[in-house]
């Protein structure tokens, strides 16, 4: 009996109360040559769909045409699903990540995903990609995980490998294969113009880096400037930016906006009140902190503590 072998999103093993049955309600899915994966849909969602999973390793280009929710890996920021955006999302290990798919939208997407032997060599190269191209990175020492505006060449390849209406069979699947590699060619060609061909670090030069990221974790309340963190830890500023952006696969700025934000949700959870909070953080300004932080994690400091406090004991 010929029993074929399960697809990638398969392999995904989802968490208790996940809406699983929504979601493949929403997508369309088929094999292109080349074992490369394509899932699809233009559908009104009516209810919140909240997945938690945890899957193998891949590479994979979302294009997202219309939507709205959010795409976050396991301790790291959510990223916001919007209009005519690209999320580049590569591991080369097994990673848990949470799906938003807000309620009375349009989901309108086209998702490709690679062979996952070449997540590895994709994670090298996206490294060095990293900013000023990316809309929003939300990257963890697990995984990259970022956004990128889509340009018009781009949005019009994927919606040719959306719109194929070659029947089934190796005509179609070499056609979405051939449009699938072209529209990775061009998005690394577009992330290529963006980088600026730094020099390789030495490994006195990472090792400060890691020291700058340890003492922002400490001292997260403080307001660091590059200036005085490069001083701080005797390397120019350009270096340390630079290794930040292929170390830590972030820039300065969002890490500390990060650690500070991360922190404060362990403050709200174990009861603290939100203007305490802000302070303890280094937001002086308690309405700047709120709308860093809906921003982030799409509630008010009070709603996220109100859904997520501990019990008293």
């Amino acid at each position: 009996m010929d029993i074929s072998p399960p697809s990638p999103f398969d392999l995904i093993q989802y968490k208790r109360g996940s809406s699983v049955e929504d979601l493949n309600h929403l997508i369309e899915k088929e094999k292109a040559a080349g074992d490369i994966w394509i899932a699809k849909s233009d559908r009104f969602i009516e209810k919140d769909i909240i997945n938690i999973g945890s899957g193998p390793p891949a590479f994979c280009i979302t294009f997202f045409f219309d939507g709205k929710g959010h795409f976050s890996m396991k301790n790291g920021l959510p990223i916001a699903i919007e209009a005519n955006t690209i999320f580049l999302y590569c591991s080369p290990n097994t990673c848990e990540g949470t799906d938003h798919l807000c309620k009375n939208t349009k989901l309108h997407c086209l998702h490709l995903r690679f062979p996952s032997n070449q997540s590895t060599d994709f994670t090298r190269f996206i490294a060095h990609l990293l900013s000023p191209a990316l809309k929003a990175n939300a990257s963890t020492q697990d995984a990259f995980l970022a956004s990128i505006p889509m340009n018009g060449v781009l949005k019009n390849i994927a919606m040719d490998i959306f719109n194929c209406d070659l029947p089934q069979g190796i005509a179609r699947q070499l056609f979405l294969q051939a449009k699938s590699l072209e529209s990775l060619s061009l998005l690394m060609a577009f992330l290529e113009e963006n980088l600026s061909y730094d020099q390789p670090l030495s490994q006195s030069d990472k090792k400060r880096v890691y020291q700058a990221a340890k003492l922002i974790d400490k001292t997260f309340h403080h307001s660091w400037t590059i200036a005085e963190l490069s001083k701080k830890v005797g390397l120019n500023e350009k270096k340390l930016k630079q290794g930040f952006r292929t170390l830590i696969h972030t820039t300065i700025h969002d890490y500390l906006e990060k650690t500070r934000l991360l922190a404060a949700k362990e403050m709200l959870r174990n009861g603290v009140k939100v203007t305490d909070t802000a302070l303890a953080t280094g937001y002086s300004n308690p309405s700047h902190f709120t709308k860093y932080f809906k921003k982030r994690f799409h509630l008010s400091p009070r709603e996220w503590a109100k859904h997520n406090q501990k019990a008293l004991p």
